[in-house]
């Protein structure tokens, strides 16, 4: 981690993609009618290689207000703001390496407090202006004003002072080590704003104007119809694992909204668009019927699901019964039910591919076996009453389990599996309005969610320390070592020391049963065939990460 940067360059992974019938889209992402070949006609031979032109048409299904990256923590606004800008260093497709993005190179002192970035020289902006450490300096300067109200102001870590000696030196200094940084830094959010165009616009920024360094140029947004990115001729800097630095191939970019899940995939498979944000698990079967779609997976996934135990509540205080519980759970029924098989069952926190992974996950946490179960509940004092649902000193072995619409199958799970040892689950189904509030209250068991992160301690950063109660800490969780241990790990100035208290941590948890950890998804990025050499980019479920290397097949 510390020291100057060196790297030695290896080959790029890419995806390559068998070419098949490819479409032809206007730049409004309507279909064009195929013209008839004449009788006896060749037709033209398919495209070998990219092809420059065209307009690229991205969907999704919802809205936000923003797509000011210091504003909001919307995953479709990491795609937009990886389009419209850079951030000092990038992520791979690994999720693991670091590599110079607007940053050619970096030094960090023995002590772990002081980054000194050397900046490229060859950048611009949109607006055709030099792009120098001052943008660099006013970008965190905005992110850390009280004024921003960002939610990304702690990813700097605890800063001491920034400074801008010269145009192509930054140097951050910190009060406390960062182990996570230069992860940090190289999320969709933290990308470099244009300093002009943000104090022209001020409050619009974000929704009247879009500027950065990016491969695309934001020309409009009309909320709840689309958005319109061209493609910028002087970007040359893309990061190496890219094939093509720079610049895109297609002219620009469509990015729609469509509101309605049945008609998104229809205009999927129809070639009206080229790719949507996320997709949904009912949909790949049906997908996978269609030679016009490529379904692509995406991987790694860092995405976890994990059912949480409020840990302080009467029932759930007794860790045998938390056990018990992890034994019960049928992970394997409620993947091919809920998901329909897209996904692999979680005997981890972390999931395996992440930075932080402890080895000793596999083997810690129980696998599903029922009659383990209810033996660990006649253990805890927990006997079956007359109808079947356990009770001790009077008290009938009830639990509420809170869940948001849209989960119900999931519910109707959960209650049958744990009504098979005993446990009676009552379900509190609510909207996503109410599912979050009521989330930090203390009248309720269980709950289930998802989560996105880069590495282990993101992950565990977020959820289990005591100062993260009521909420995300939902669970209760107030473990003095655990506190010592993630504070460990984000001070730690070698990758040794980091890794051992994230092991520690993850014993712990582990230990204490403080979670039943659900499953890993399976992620596809569905796509039209004519897009071509696209490779996903999970780093906060962005997936569309620069996308200078895609090219569309207009063969016809």
């Amino acid at each position: 981690m510390y020291g100057a940067w060196k790297r030695t360059p290896r080959p790029v992974l890419f995806l390559v993609v068998t070419l098949t019938l490819a479409l032809l889209l206007s730049a409004c992402g309507t279909k064009t009618p195929e013209p008839t070949e004449p009788e006896g006609s060749t037709p033209p031979p398919a495209a070998t290689g990219p092809q420059k032109g065209g307009t690229l048409v991205l969907a999704k299904d919802t809205e936000i207000d923003t797509y000011d990256p210091q504003k909001t923590g919307s995953i479709p606004v990491a795609s937009v703001a990886q389009l419209i800008g850079d951030g000092l260093v990038a992520l791979e497709y690994d999720l693991k390496t670091i590599v110079p993005a607007l940053a050619k190179e970096w030094t960090v002192t023995p002590d772990g407090l002081t980054y000194t970035f050397k900046l490229r020289e060859d950048v611009l902006f949109h607006s055709g202006r030099k792009f120098t450490s001052a943008d660099v300096l006013y970008t965190f300067n905005r992110l850390l004003d009280p004024k921003t109200a960002s939610t990304h102001a702690g990813r700097l870590g605890k800063v001491d002072k920034m400074e801008a000696p010269d145009e192509t030196t930054f140097v951050l200094k910190l009060q406390v080590p960062s182990s996570e940084l230069l992860v940090q830094l190289a999320n969709p959010f933290m990308v470099i704003l244009d300093r002009e165009a943000v104090e022209k616009y001020g409050d619009k920024y974000g929704s009247q104007y879009l500027a950065g360094t990016g491969p695309f140029m934001f020309v409009e947004w009309v909320p709840n119809s689309h958005m319109k990115f061209k493609r910028f001729d002087s970007y040359t800097w893309g990061p190496e694992f890219l094939k093509n630095k720079g610049p895109a191939y297609v002219d620009e970019i469509i990015y729609r909204v469509v509101p309605e899940r049945q008609t998104l995939m229809m205009e999927l498979e129809s070639g009206e668009i080229h790719s949507l944000h996320g997709l949904y698990p009912a949909y790949v079967e049906q997908l996978k019927q269609n030679d016009k779609v490529q379904l692509i997976p995406s991987e790694p996934y860092l995405h976890m699901e994990y059912m949480g135990m409020k840990v302080t509540r009467p029932i759930l205080q007794d860790v045998k019964v938390r056990e018990a519980i992890n034994y019960a759970i049928n992970k394997d029924e409620m993947i091919d039910v809920h998901l329909k098989g897209l996904g692999k069952p979680a005997y981890s926190i972390v999931n395996p591919a992440a930075s932080g992974y402890w080895q000793g996950s596999e083997g810690a946490w129980p696998k599903y076996d029922a009659a383990k179960a209810k033996s660990l509940l006649d253990e805890a004092g927990w006997k079956v009453g007359s109808d079947g649902i356990r009770v001790k000193d009077g008290q009938r072995m009830e639990l509420v389990y809170i869940a948001y619409s849209g989960r119900e199958d999931l519910a109707t799970l959960l209650q049958a599996q744990l009504k098979a040892v005993g446990i009676d689950v009552k379900v509190e189904q609510m909207d996503a309005t109410a599912f979050w509030p009521r989330t930090r209250e203390e009248n309720y068991d269980l709950y289930i969610i998802d989560y996105s992160y880069p590495t282990a301690l993101d992950l565990i950063g977020l959820y289990f320390p005591s100062t993260q109660r009521p909420a995300p800490n939902r669970m209760g969780w107030n473990d003095s070592r655990t506190d010592e241990l993630i504070n460990a790990a984000r001070v730690a100035t070698t990758a040794a020391a980091k890794q051992a208290a994230l092991d520690e941590i993850q014993q712990i948890v582990a230990k204490n049963f403080v979670w039943v950890p659900m499953w890993h998804r399976e992620q596809y990025i569905a796509a039209s065939t004519a897009m071509k050499d696209f490779t996903p980019h999970n780093f906060y479920n962005m997936h569309w990460f620069k996308l200078t290397d895609v090219w569309l097949d207009t063969t016809n």
